[in-house]
């Protein structure tokens, strides 16, 4: 077919789409490939030939160095499943990543602690589980779902998604000797905000010395433990 010669979204091969509703319906779908947030911007139409008219966008995310234009037809009707490359959809973010499940830290826990029921300290199981959210979803779309809009997204969120691999992969901040790894005390702070818990006691004492991290949850009341270490 002629339309295989073009990426779907070029103005040889356009989406498909039912009305304006399908069009907005399905830019608003769209995602970066971190899952930031895409920006539109309707050029206007185009006729293509006598009876095609297409809807031209301008499509922009944070990080983007070139807007890309992508180019609909909201007469053909369906919901088009296709998208141009440097794009995700928001679903492609919320199907289950193979580390949330149970097996997955058993697995872990066996390769690093050498027992798949180890001992764990509070709450850590609630973070390890939230901590693979984030990254499955990356930090816009979880914040966008948080209940407190967590992380804060002027955060370093590539620091808290290092502490949120360490936590999945690897089990660390499960004990003193097997701590999260930080290059600042602020990112150990951040990351336990963005699973809601608040440090307790003297923030100064923490900043100074980092290590045990004690905390209450924001919303359960429930006491959690994690340990971090700043990377030398």
């Amino acid at each position: 077919m002629e339309e295989l010669k073009y990426p779907p979204g070029s103005r040889e091969n356009p989406i498909t789409c039912k009305g304006i509703d399908g069009e907005r319906a399905y830019l608003n779908r769209l995602r970066s490939p971190e899952g930031k947030p895409v920006e539109y911007q309707r050029l206007g139409s185009v006729f293509v030939d006598d009876d095609c008219i297409l809807d031209g966008y301008r499509l922009q995310y944070d990080g983007l160095v070139e807007p890309a234009v992508i180019y609909l037809n909201m007469y053909a009707g369906g919901r088009d499943k296709r998208i141009m490359e440097g794009f995700r959809f928001e679903s492609d973010f919320l199907k289950p990543a193979a580390w949330e499940k149970l097996e997955y830290f058993q697995q872990v826990a066996e390769k690093e602690l050498g027992s798949p029921k180890p001992e764990t300290p509070k709450m850590f199981v609630y973070i390890w589980t939230k901590s693979g959210r984030l990254l499955r979803t990356g930090p816009w779309i979880y914040a966008e779902n948080d209940f407190f809009r967590q992380p804060n997204l002027e955060w370093d969120l590539n620091a808290l998604s290092d502490c949120a691999s360490q936590v999945v992969h690897q089990l660390r901040g499960i004990s003193e000797d097997r701590p999260v790894v930080i290059a600042s005390v602020e990112t150990a702070l951040q990351f336990m905000q963005t699973m809601h818990f608040e440090f307790n006691g003297s923030l100064s004492e923490f900043r100074k010395n980092a290590g045990k991290f004690e905390g209450r949850n924001d919303i359960t009341g429930e006491e959690a433990v994690l340990y971090f270490s700043i990377r030398s």
